[in-house]
């Protein structure tokens, strides 16, 4: 039997060549907040700015890595500040059942299940080996831990990595059926089940010990004290793309003649890794390897912030780029002029404003100028003082203004019917709220005098949680979702709605960077992608909304779209057909146009097959009304591998 630390430590150092990154000097930094005299080791994100981090007491001095002389292990989870070198002090992630000596711990959001390896004897298990175990988030605590079900009692199983992308866990195991020592064995989550464990073979394991596994990009690193390396533990990398068959050592600063234990990545450029290497605070030390910033377009913009079209000074704006760090923080001057040169090209970024009435951000613009005065962009705050800008190289001869949108896309309406017993016995203001997985609120409606309520533009997820008020009589919930009705049950004011299933769904980064799942038989009402009667030329607000489609596709290579044109009722329906045919190949066009795929993109016309609002005849329906049966849709599907 082992104790789950004897295989613990980790790396820092300063060139590398790993990930296409090249054999460049790297900056390193000891991570700021996360480090004690003791033995710190990040094992795992929890979310965007949270990750976990697993931490023993006071080490027994003498026996620097005795590990059973020290203070039981547990983990604790410590949110970023301004960027990763920064953090808040870690804080206990547990509730009163756990804190025996737990191990790593990786988490799966989509079900707010967190999964973690321990030598405690929790559920049916016994005896003195490591088990792996996972417990439920259920608002502000946890659930009792429960035992896999592949754990054997005269076996070790350590070091659980949850891989939401392939629904798989990694982990390690010195089980029957491995190479020697602790080997990396991977189960997939299939309909609440786990596969049979698969052990990843020789030329990933070895007769010494593998450890400590992350998935990044569906490769998987891992730790391992085998010969040969450059001391010690070393880090290495087993590729998806060859079905994680063999293996190769990372490169310096991954690997020093320290132990090299666990690298965990955060971006393409910046990742933790944890090192007992000399220059940290005692015992393992997590570090922040950050790969050299290239050497960028010099824009030579300006910024201006409007109010209602009219210079705005002293308001505050931040930047945070995609890894929700800060990177710019500026305050209005006379004319409105904002400073933007630490703002890069091609880099995506989130700013917020601040410092005036909440009431005004929806009215306000960040207007983009080159050195002449030029307008380049325009981007315009949402109602919650937030926009997404992304500046992009450009020509004098092809200035355009870049509008983005209060939402996304992509967005689904929910609307529904609560009730006790039968549908119209719950009356009017009964809230209902949407929560997301950690338990935030993220939409709220009301009931009407029917019981009746509506969400809009709400994102696409896999699950929704709706939660009424504590003293409501409400049982049931009747949902429409795309014309499809479903009675949800309420057990204590809660109720759980699974849109789609994990495995069928679509997952992809929205225009706000937020991560979402399309069902691909949802169909997308791109807003404004109309056309002139009788024409099928793009007018400036349709191409403004491809513009907007095309950076979702910029941003996800793995998904393409079928687009779907449809006409109003004038004119014989042949002629419709054709029409709309010329409509989507328009629109197809114009992406292709602008750098996307064509075997990405599938268009359709539907004529007036489909209408949104029927018309008896001609002068039935108002010249808007035509307009809005004059659309294009979108679908979106997995491009196969």
């Amino acid at each position: 039997m082992m104790n789950w630390m004897y295989y613990t430590m980790l790396v820092i150092s300063c060139v590398l060549g790993l990930n296409g990154f090249g054999q460049e000097l790297y900056q390193c930094e000891l991570a700021y907040g996360l480090n004690t005299p003791n033995d710190d080791i990040a094992t795992s994100v929890l979310n965007d700015q949270t990750i976990l981090i697993t931490s023993n007491g006071i080490q027994d001095l003498v026996n620097d890595y005795a590990w059973n002389k020290n203070n039981l292990f547990h983990m604790s989870a410590a949110r970023m500040r301004n960027d990763f070198a920064d953090w808040h002090a870690p804080e206990p992630l547990w509730y009163k059942h756990v804190n025996k000596d737990e191990g790593p711990g990786s988490y799966n959001p989509i079900d707010s299940t967190l999964y973690f390896c321990s030598t405690a004897n929790y559920d049916k298990a016994k005896g003195g080996f490591i088990k792996i175990y996972s417990v439920t988030r259920n608002g502000n605590g946890w659930s009792s831990p429960v035992l896999l079900p592949f754990c054997q009692s005269k076996w070790d199983y350590a070091h659980p990595y949850f891989d939401v992308s392939q629904r798989m866990l990694v982990f390690s195991s010195n089980m029957e059926g491995g190479q020697g020592g602790l080997d990396l064995w991977i189960t997939y989550l299939r309909d609440g089940n786990w596969t049979e464990p698969l052990n990843l073979g020789a030329g990933v394991n070895s007769p010494s010990n593998e450890v400590f596994p992350t998935v990044y990009k569906e490769d998987i690193y891992f730790a391992s004290n085998q010969p040969g390396g450059m001391g010690g533990f070393d880090l290495f990398k087993a590729l998806r793309k060859f079905q994680w068959k063999s293996s190769t050592s990372l490169s310096v600063p991954f690997n020093s003649v320290a132990d090299d234990m666990a690298v965990l990545f955060l971006s393409n450029e910046k990742c933790l890794v944890t090192s007992n290497r000399t220059g940290g605070l005692g015992g393992d030390d997590i570090y922040v390897l950050q790969a050299p910033k290239a050497k960028l377009e010099e824009h030579q913009l300006i910024g201006r912030l409007l109010h209602q079209s009219k210079p705005l000074e002293g308001a505050t704006l931040t930047f945070r780029n995609q890894q929700k760090e800060l990177v710019h923080s500026t305050q209005s001057g006379q004319d409105g002029l904002v400073s933007i040169d630490p703002i890069r090209m091609n880099q995506p970024y989130r700013v917020n404003l601040s410092g005036i009435d909440q009431a005004m951000w929806a009215s306000c613009k960040l207007q983009i100028e080159d050195k002449d005065g030029n307008v380049v962009r325009v981007f315009q705050f949402n109602r919650e003082g937030f926009l997404q800008m992304e500046l992009l190289p450009f020509q004098h001869r092809d200035i355009q203004l870049w509008n983005f949108e209060d939402t996304s896309l992509l967005t689904i309406d929910l609307e529904g019917q609560l009730y006790e017993r039968t549908p119209g016995d719950v009356g009017q203001g009964e809230p209902i709220t949407i929560l997301d997985e950690h338990g935030v609120p993220v939409a709220i409606a009301y009931t009407n005098s029917n019981g009746k309520f509506k969400f809009t533009d709400m994102e696409p997820q896999l699950s929704y949680n709706f939660v009424l008020a504590e003293e409501s009589r409400v049982r049931q919930i009747l949902l429409t979702d795309k014309g499809t009705k479903i009675v949800l049950p309420v057990l204590d004011a809660e109720a759980s709605y699974q849109r789609v299933k994990s495995s069928e769904a679509i997952a992809l980064r929205n225009e706000f960077d937020q991560l979402i799942y399309v069902s691909p038989k949802d169909i997308f009402v791109i807003n404004r992608i109309y056309y002139e009667y009788k024409s099928a030329a793009l007018t400036n607000e349709a191409k403004g909304q491809l513009d907007q489609l095309h950076l979702l596709m910029a941003k996800n290579a793995g998904f393409k779209v079928e687009l779907f044109s449809h006409t109003d009722s004038r004119g014989s329906e042949q002629y419709n057909l054709s029409l709309s045919d010329k409509r989507a190949k328009s629109a197809v066009d114009y992406l292709i146009g602008k750098g996307i795929d064509a075997s990405r993109l599938s268009p359709f016309g539907k004529g007036e097959s489909e209408l949104i609002i029927e018309c008896a005849d001609e002068k039935t329906c108002s010249e808007p009304e035509h307009s809005i049966n004059r659309r294009t849709e979108i679908r979106l599907g997995k491009i196969m591998q």
